[in-house]
C-alpha cells in the first residue's frame, strides 16, 4: 500500500506543489485514507479535489506556503447522492452551482472601486501572488504608517520588512490622547515614528483604535489593531464596503483584494457553539442552508457534522431518564441538594419498584449516567473554540 509521501508525490506530479496546510486539510477530510489503502478511484478523487481548489484560487500552483482566509475553513463532504450516473451528475451540478456562484461574485467584486482603488494605490494595479501578500500582512509597518509616510522615506510598500520597536498610548494633558508606534525597517534600513492623537471630550475614554481581521492560515483568522489612515486602515475601509455588497467575511475580503483568491460561498454553513458551565454543558449546532439545496443533501451533511464533532449520539435509557427526573423533582430549590439518598431510593422502590428495584449505589449510578447525557452532553468532546464555523 502507498504511503502518504508516495501519494503526495504522485498528486503533486500532476497538479504542482500543494501547500502543507491544504495537504493536512485533505487528510483531515478523509481524502487520503482511502488512497493509502490502494484505491485508485480514491487517488483520482484526491487529484480532482486539489484541481478544484486550485481553480477556486485556494493557492497559486508552485507556491511554497499559503495564507488564506475564512473561506479556507471548508469542511467539504462528498455528496450523499450515489448510484446511477444521472444521480452522480446531479451531485456534480450541486457542487458546481455553488462554485460558479462564487466565481461570479468575485468577478463582480473585482470591478468595485474598493478593490480596484486599493490595488491601484498600493499594489501596482493588480493582485499580488501569495508570498507577496503574506509578506505584506506580516510587516507591521503597514499597520501604523500611511502611504505618504512610505513615500517620504523613499521605501516601497511592497517588499519591505519591518518590526515594531515600541507601541504605547499616553495622555497628552487633560484634553488629548495619543497612540505611538516606532517602526524599524530591516530591508531597506530605516526608522519611523508614527503617532495618532485624538481629543478627549469631558474626560471620556477615547474611542479605541480600528481593528482588522486578516487570514493567518487555512484554519484561523486574527484580528489586529491598526492606526487610522494607515495602509491597512485603507484596506479595512475597502473591505467593509465589499462586505456590505457581498456575502463574505472580512478575512475573505482582505485576501480577495490582496490576491484575487475567490471566497467560496457555501450553500450550507454550520455554527458550533460550546457552553461549559459548572452545572451543565450545552452544545448548539446551527445550520444555515440555501433553499435550493435538496433536503437529503442537507440532512446528510448535518448528520456527518454531528457525528464528526460530537461523536456517536446516545440517548439516556427510559428508566434512567425517569430516575433523573425523579431525583430532580426532589432536589432542594436552593442549589439542588439531596438530603437523604437512602430515603430517595426507598421511595422509588415503593412507587416504581415494578419497573426496576434499586440499591443505593445502582440508583446513583443510573442518575449520574442520565445526568451526563442530559445535563452535560458534549462535555467529553475535545474542546473547540466557543464558536466554530464551517461549511460545505
Amino acid at each position: 500500500m502507498p504511503s502518504q509521501a508516495e501519494i503526495r508525490s504522485v498528486v503533486e506530479a500532476e497538479v504542482g506543489l500543494i501547500p502543507q496546510g491544504w495537504w493536512e486539510d485533505l487528510d483531515r477530510q478523509g481524502h487520503l485514507w482511502e488512497a493509502e489503502n490502494g484505491s485508485k478511484p480514491a487517488l483520482a478523487k484526491v487529484m480532482k479535489r486539489a484541481r478544484d481548489l486550485i481553480e477556486l484560487g485556494a493557492w497559486t500552483p508552485g507556491a511554497p506556503t499559503l495564507m488564506t482566509g475564512g473561506h479556507a475553513r471548508l469542511e467539504p463532504f462528498e455528496s450523499p447522492v450515489a448510484g446511477s450516473g444521472r444521480e452522480r451528475a446531479e451531485a456534480r451540478i450541486l457542487r458546481a452551482r455553488a462554485d460558479i456562484f462564487s466565481k461570479y461574485l468575485a468577478k463582480m467584486a473585482g470591478g468595485s472601486e474598493a478593490a480596484r482603488g486599493f490595488r491601484a494605490r498600493y499594489l501596482s494595479g493588480h493582485p499580488l501572488n501569495v508570498s507577496a501578500a503574506e509578506a505584506l500582512l506580516r510587516s507591521p509597518a503597514v499597520r501604523f504608517m500611511r502611504g505618504s509616510d512610505f513615500q517620504s522615506l523613499g521605501i516601497a510598500i511592497l517588499g519591505q520588512k519591518s518590526r515594531v520597536l515600541e507601541l504605547k498610548e499616553e495622555a497628552r494633558g487633560p484634553d488629548a490622547h495619543a497612540w505611538i508606534a516606532e517602526v524599524q525597517f530591516t530591508d531597506p534600513p530605516g526608522k519611523f515614528r508614527s503617532e495618532y492623537g485624538v481629543p478627549v471630550v469631558a474626560g471620556r475614554v477615547p474611542r479605541p483604535l480600528p481593528r482588522l481581521t486578516i487570514p493567518v492560515d487555512p484554519q484561523r483568522d486574527a484580528t489586529i489593531t491598526i492606526f487610522p489612515t494607515s495602509v491597512l486602515d485603507d484596506l479595512r475601509r475597502g473591505t467593509e464596503e465589499i462586505m456590505a455588497e457581498y456575502p463574505w467575511e472580512q478575512a475573505q475580503a482582505v485576501w480577495f483584494v490582496l490576491t484575487g483568491t475567490i471566497p467560496r460561498v457555501a450553500p450550507i454553513e454550520f455554527r458550533l457553539e460550546r457552553q461549559d458551565r459548572r452545572h451543565y454543558s450545552r452544545t448548539l449546532l446551527t445550520a444555515v442552508v440555501e433553499p435550493w439545496l435538496p433536503r437529503d443533501v442537507a440532512g446528510y451533511a448535518y448528520s456527518v457534522v454531528q457525528r464528526h464533532y460530537l461523536g456517536r449520539q446516545r440517548q439516556p435509557g427510559a428508566v434512567n431518564a425517569e430516575v433523573f427526573e425523579f431525583v430532580v423533582d426532589r432536589m432542594s430549590d436552593c442549589g439542588g441538594e439531596i438530603q437523604d439518598w437512602d430515603e430517595l431510593v426507598a421511595e422509588w422502590n415503593k412507587l416504581n419498584g415494578s419497573k426496576r428495584k434499586y440499591t443505593r449505589w445502582r440508583f446513583k449510578r443510573d442518575f449520574e449516567r442520565a445526568r451526563k447525557l442530559i445535563a452535560f452532553f458534549g462535555r467529553e468532546v475535545p474542546p473547540q473554540p466557543d464558536i466554530k464555523r464551517f461549511s460545505i
